[in-house]
């Protein structure tokens, strides 16, 4: 007779939930508003709230896995500088990263508690206007991005989990020019992100 580990007696997760396989997840979600210098366009951006989209791949088990996690938003913000004071747009954010992901029991409940590392870049592209204005075109440009995500999943049988994360993205963006030489610097910009979603494990 086969006896289950009491730690999956307890949570409900059969033997073979902690197998090493590959799971995929797809998230929702709400990213927070943000003001950002940008180089490319030589302007700052007010970006509004919106509603990006995750999909994730990992290789690991219940516990600890690693994986990559796409993100595709296309905030709409408010431009000004030289070019347009005060106009509308919006600009498409492409973040790629490379995720650990680690879960332990939070108390003696179903729920896990969830913590995940990341780092990878955000592409921007696409700038564009909206409500008649029309924005300069900036050249793509890619930006390292690191994560640190906070949040609780939940096994729903042997093969599903729900979950929420918050991540704490820092976006290391070039700052428009300044002063006579048009010198520029870097810094790292927030795009703080609360999503949901599911994660379905593959295989045996």
């Amino acid at each position: 007779m086969l006896v289950q580990p009491a730690g999956a007696q307890v949570f409900g997760a059969p033997r073979a939930y902690n197998a090493n396989t590959v799971w995929i997840a797809a998230y929702g979600g709400s990213m927070a508003s943000q003001s950002m210098s940008d180089k490319a366009s030589d302007a700052s951006w007010s970006l509004e709230k919106s509603k990006p989209v995750n999909l994730a791949l990992d290789w690991g088990n219940l516990d600890r896995s690693i994986g990559l996690r796409v993100q595709r938003a296309t905030p709409q913000l408010e431009f000004s500088g030289l070019t347009c004071a005060a106009c509308r747009g919006e600009v498409q954010a492409l973040t790629m990263l490379g995720t650990y992901r680690r879960s332990s029991p939070l108390y003696t409940s179903s729920l896990r508690q969830v913590v995940e590392l990341s780092a990878g870049a955000t592409t921007w592209s696409a700038l564009k206007g909206r409500d008649g204005s029309t924005l300069p075109t900036i050249t793509s440009r890619s930006d390292f991005t690191y994560a640190i995500s906070l949040g609780a999943s939940m096994p729903l049988g042997d093969r599903l989990e729900g979950s929420v994360m918050y991540d704490l993205m820092q976006v290391r963006h070039p700052r428009q020019t300044s002063g006579p030489s048009g010198s520029s610097s870097s810094t790292f910009e927030k795009l703080n992100t609360l999503r949901f979603g599911a994660r379905l494990r593959l295989g045996h």
